[in-house]
């Protein structure tokens, strides 16, 4: 097992993985349309003409307006490219992805080949009904939020000059396949636990339900000794993922613990 299906199970810790990690490069990234409005103009204007008053003293109010507004039109892409920067550069979220999609679902299979390399590693079910995961949003004294992510084909955009709320859980169409719900943390987190992988929190050893090793894990021995040595672990259900006989789909075997 890798280092973080260990600390999953044998410590029952999970990750809040920083965005460099995702493999969606838009993760929590707004349009830029913000650097287009008046209330942007308003702000550069300022900028604009003392800059230009430094240049060309002799304009008057009216050639001076032109100027700046001249000048606004013809940096929309550079200002473009730089918001993009500083918003990738500036993302201080941390998240847990999970699915709603139950391992032996047919629309399960892409998930299983792109997260679990191949088929080669695991699913753990946890109880969505847990308060550890329902409250997640109402922890007293930090911001956290708990929602299930919403597919669109256009970026969020931004309310005055901060970016909609949405922005933290608003993803493209084309990962609609994944039906993702996603607790998120910020940096500076009480609980994050950094001495061994950034930002893993603990979780309830109740909330765990089951393992279900893929159908190209080898891994069943390490699994069931991480199991022995977790708190707790008798109600957890252990299963193996099998090629359907007939059809595009898995089956779950049951494995004695």
């Amino acid at each position: 097992m890798d280092i973080i299906e260990q600390l999953s199970i044998r410590f029952r810790s999970v990750r809040f993985s920083p965005l460099d990690v995702f493999n969606d490069p838009f993760e929590l990234l707004p349009d830029t349309a913000i650097v287009e409005t008046p209330e942007f103009y308003r702000l550069l204007k300022p900028h604009y003409v003392s800059e230009i008053k430094a240049q060309q003293p002799l304009l008057n109010e009216e050639q001076t307006e032109r100027e700046c507004r001249q000048r606004f039109e013809d940096n929309v892409l550079i200002r473009k490219r730089e918001a993009v920067k500083e918003l990738l550069d500036f993302r201080p979220a941390r998240i847990l992805c999970l699915s709603k999609i139950a391992p032996d679902n047919p629309k399960a299979l892409l998930l299983w080949a792109h997260y679990t390399e191949n088929h080669a590693g695991m699913v753990l079910e946890f109880d969505d009904a847990h308060p550890w995961i329902q409250q997640h949003t109402y922890k007293q004294g930090e911001r956290h939020d708990y929602k299930e992510v919403q597919y669109s084909t256009k970026r969020v955009g931004w309310n005055g000059l901060e970016p909609a709320e949405e922005f933290l859980y608003t993803k493209s169409q084309c990962w609609i396949y994944e039906q993702e719900v996603r607790l998120i943390r910020f940096v500076g987190d009480k609980e994050f636990d950094t001495s061994k992988v950034d930002a893993l929190v603990k979780y309830p050893p109740e909330m765990l339900l089951s393992v279900t090793l893929g159908v190209n894990n080898t891994q069943e021995t390490d699994v069931r000794e991480a199991l022995a040595a977790s708190h707790d672990p008798s109600h957890v259900v252990l299963y193996r993922a099998e090629l359907h006989l007939d059809e595009y789909n898995l089956t779950l075997k049951k494995l004695s613990r």
